[in-house]
């Protein structure tokens, strides 16, 4: 007999319950405890965004993308949601393949690892480009990878990535790291040019606010 003195379990006791389900890579019960905080609570971005992610992990890219655009909807530029969708858009038609997003996912971790300057990550991004010449992450990643090593490197594969049109928050991205290039070439005009672009071309976006905060 159920005890009517229980609490019942919250949106967020089944979110916590699908995070530590994914960790275990039990994608299955992730999905499901996901699902069910999705129900209780259909407005929060942190359930929608896990399950996107979630259904992304075993490939299921046509409903992450729509859990991923709910997320948008809620929550503008959500964690990393646009670049999930961008990936997303990218391996259903055909531009990327599951090689090349499972290497991109092996250079977010290693940037949320804090070795995005690495040898890793290098090698990483340019097997990236390898196999897909075009994909505009994948210049990114190489960019910030040889960021202090090799300035001009990074300087053309990040105006590169930008040319490529990725997700709005890798753009910003791109493009702060590119000026801070510039200012240490002494080009501080140019610098300063870019980062206005920034603030112009993305207002209230969350990322080029946090670029606008650390302007110098």
């Amino acid at each position: 007999m159920p005890n009517p003195f229980r609490r019942k379990k919250s949106w967020h006791d089944h979110f916590q319950e699908g995070i530590k389900r994914g960790s275990a890579s039990d994608f299955a019960g992730a999905e499901a405890s996901f699902r069910e905080a999705v129900r209780l609570a259909p407005d929060e971005p942190y359930p929608h965004y896990e399950l996107g992610y979630t259904l992304a992990l075993v490939g299921r890219h046509e409903e992450a993308l729509e859990e991923f655009n709910r997320t948008q909807h809620l929550s503008r530029a959500f964690f990393a949601v646009e670049t999930e969708i961008w990936m997303c858009e990218q391996i259903l038609s055909g531009s990327i393949d599951a090689s090349v997003l499972d290497n991109l996912r092996s250079l977010q971790a290693l940037a949320d690892e804090g070795q995005a300057q690495s040898d890793d990550a290098a090698a990483l991004s340019r097997k990236v480009i390898e196999r897909a010449p075009d994909c505009a992450l994948g210049h990114f990643h190489l960019g910030k990878a040889v960021f202090e090593d090799d300035p001009p490197l990074a300087m053309e594969e990040l105006r590169r990535c930008i040319e490529l049109s990725p997700d709005d928050t890798t753009a910003i991205n791109a493009k702060w790291h590119l000026g801070a290039l510039l200012e240490e070439d002494g080009r501080q005009e140019d610098a300063r040019a870019l980062w206005d672009e920034i603030v112009s071309d993305y207002t209230g976006h969350p990322a080029a606010e946090f670029a606008r905060s650390l302007r110098p």
